[in-house]
């Protein structure tokens, strides 16, 4: 099996970096900044989505997560994270795991969310992980929402 990480230096990435490295699969860690995988996996710093390396499984963590940041950026962030998804969907022939966000849910209500909850497109950020979300559910991937990660 070959696993390919994006956003593989940060908290959640470098977890599973290390855990299927430990585990004997081939391991591609793609990350924005430099830094130094485990041993074992094969790391790529700052590509572009056109150069997307062939992978079986893609893990798609690697997103701006500060909300502010994606809000200031507007349509260039959505274009650019629907154009990231969209490659790599085509790559791993669909099987992509991606990161989304609890943020989907809004702020009100009870805690822990339910799946079938209805979710908010009240942002950038969230119209965003929506659409996202939807493109990866459509090829037959997984959606994590994740929260305080």
């Amino acid at each position: 099996m070959k696993l390919t990480v994006t956003g593989a230096s940060g908290f959640l990435g470098g977890a599973i970096v290390t855990e299927s490295t430990l585990r004997g699969w081939d391991t591609q860690a793609i990350s924005r900044r430099p830094w130094i995988p485990p041993a074992g996996a094969y790391s790529l710093h700052g590509i572009d989505h056109n150069l997307l390396p062939i992978g079986d499984t893609y893990v798609h963590l690697a997103e701006e997560s500060d909300i502010g940041t994606v809000e200031h950026l507007g349509d260039a962030h959505y274009l650019k994270a629907l154009s990231f998804v969209e490659a790599l969907i085509k790559k791993a022939l669909g099987r992509v795991v991606y990161a989304s966000s609890a943020a989907v849910y809004g702020t009100k209500g009870v805690f822990p969310h339910e799946v079938n909850e209805p979710v908010l497109s009240s942002s950038n950020y969230t119209r965003t992980k929506l659409a996202c979300e939807q493109k990866v559910l459509a090829a037959g991937g997984a959606v994590l929402r994740l929260s305080n990660i």
